[in-house]
């Protein structure tokens, strides 16, 4: 099991593999629908490596793969609860990756801790998970991809038939940049902090029915492809 701790955030602010993010080898693992097209089957997910530990690497979606709500209730929530971290494990899981690609994914300790918080948020933020998939938090976004132009990410054709938004002002890789989840709260227990179509870190409210996913994952190196 791995943990990403507040001092190795801070040191992989100083590695290439954290400020330049977007510039790493791309990494294709898994298959999920995402041209909307499902009669030609999932296409390959790509990744973007965020940090290597230990024979493992850290791995961020390039697109926004889904629209699914943090919760499917209005209601005041943790990550610990909420539907978002269910479907995550267990529905998204299964679809995407094969009975061999699963024991490649590193259970992961995910500190949830107030120092993961949006700067100003006092709200409690729950307890600390394990999962073999997850959401950035903010204070993640904030060190994995330093700049609002490295954190925007466009929804995929099925994303967006799904109701993501799709913001045409706002670019990235000639596609329009969409709306996606983080895992921390904010003030308030009912919003959770998001990345903009801008790339700008924010919140909005645990049902918002246009933010999208992208997943993250620790992968044991030697059993990519």
């Amino acid at each position: 099991m791995k943990r990403i701790t507040a001092w190795l955030l801070a040191l992989l602010l100083l590695l290439p593999t954290a400020a330049g993010a977007e510039a790493a080898e791309p990494v294709f693992f898994g298959h999920y629908e995402q041209d909307n097209n499902p009669d030609n089957g999932p296409e390959p997910i790509e990744w973007i490596p965020l940090a290597e530990e230990d024979g493992s690497v850290l791995l961020l979606s390039l697109h926004i793969l889904d629209v699914v709500p943090y919760n499917e209730k209005y209601t005041d929530m943790t990550w610990e609860a909420c539907s978002l971290r269910a479907w995550l494990n267990g529905a998204f899981l299964d679809a995407a990756f094969t009975e061999a690609e699963r024991h490649a994914i590193l259970l992961t300790d995910v500190d949830n801790s107030p120092a993961q918080r949006a700067p100003k948020s006092v709200t409690d933020p729950g307890a600390e998970t394990q999962d073999y998939i997850y959401v950035l938090s903010y204070a993640e976004a904030a060190a994995f991809l330093s700049s609002d132009k490295a954190r925007r990410s466009a929804p995929t054709d099925y994303a967006l038939a799904r109701g993501a938004l799709s913001n045409i002002g706002c670019r990235v890789g000639g596609r329009a940049s969409g709306l996606w989840w983080l895992r921390s709260m904010d003030n308030r227990r009912y919003r959770v902090s998001v990345v903009y179509s801008s790339g700008a870190l924010n919140c909005t409210y645990v049902t918002k029915p246009t933010a999208g996913v992208r997943p993250v994952l620790r992968v044991n190196q030697a059993m990519l492809p």
